[in-house]
């Protein structure tokens, strides 16, 4: 076992006992795997470890050379036997690589897989931009409200971040990791535009989404008491949450909302948002037995 690997496991391994709310195998359970070389599930707590269990199973190739950051970069949605390829390629990276490359490894195939089975689900026609409140004309009364845009510009920074960067390297908050990993124009300019840009201009940046997320989220939180976003949406640097109601995930340019078998693949968040609202009325329009999100609409 290279040394960044049993650092990894000496480390995970210390905490097992914290871990009262785990899924699946303990810590203990995937060391023992790892001995053994035996297989198992690719999703569950303990990502790291699991990771290393699941990379073991591949064989090396020569002159091995990393997909992730391309990946990452122009995010599309791979089959899990295009996974797999990339994955051969990672894990024979990880065998002489440091804790810090291993962690993102990890956490990159994680949320990879995790969308490529939610995107094997049955499809669903996606819904159209029908949503009168996030129109044109609503979304620019939105932004005479400060905590809009603030909110704007929080999800626009979490939406930045891509799969593994963020356990990759630890940091104290979201936005300084971005000072590291983004450029300080990106950085200016996403903040700048998104707290003092007309809608045009916030349009034009491609910044459009975000304010309608916080949008639904300040919608959400002030009639029903319910997070939206913390509660419904996934993406790389905060992956989605259980919960008895449709969920969407954010992968790139796309928005994949799920529910049981379905899935839908919408390429704004007003059609993904509209599309969401669709199910839930499809099943009554309470979710979580008690949140009518009928009073949202």
């Amino acid at each position: 076992m290279g040394r960044g690997r049993a650092h990894l496991f000496v480390t995970m391994l210390s905490k097992r006992k914290r871990d009262t709310g785990h899924r699946g195998s303990t810590a203990a359970e995937l060391l023992q795997a790892y001995k053994d070389r035996t297989v198992v599930a690719r999703e569950g707590d303990h990502t790291v470890l699991r990771w290393l269990v699941l990379s073991q199973q591949h064989a090396d190739v020569g002159d091995p050379v990393c997909p992730m950051d391309c990946a990452n970069a122009t995010p599309m949605l791979a089959s899990e036997h295009e996974l797999r390829d990339m994955e051969q390629q990672a894990a024979a990276l990880a065998r002489d690589s440091d804790t810090n490359y291993i962690r993102y490894a990890a956490y990159f195939f994680a949320w990879w897989f995790r969308i490529a089975k939610v995107a094997s689900f049955a499809p669903l026609a996606a819904a159209e931009e029908d949503c009168e409140w996030l129109s044109v004309r609503d979304l620019e009364r939105s932004l005479v409200v400060p905590d809009i845009r603030r909110r704007a510009i929080q999800l626009a920074q979490l939406a930045q971040i891509r799969a593994g960067e963020r356990e990759s390297r630890p940091t104290g908050s979201v936005s300084s990791l971005l000072q590291a990993l983004r450029t300080g124009e990106w950085n200016d300019r996403t903040h700048k535009v998104l707290m003092y840009g007309t809608a045009t201009d916030i349009f034009h940046a491609g910044l459009l989404d975000v304010i309608h997320l916080a949008i639904v989220d300040g919608r959400f939180l002030g009639r029903l008491n319910f997070p939206w976003t913390d509660n419904v949406l996934g993406m790389p640097a905060r992956p989605e949450h259980g919960g008895a109601w449709p969920r969407m995930m954010v992968h790139g340019d796309v928005y994949l909302v799920h529910w049981r078998s379905e899935r839908a693949v919408c390429e704004s968040f007003h059609s993904a948002f509209c599309t969401w609202v669709r199910i839930c009325l499809s099943v009554g329009g309470v979710i979580g037995g008690r949140y009518d999100i009928r009073k949202c609409l």
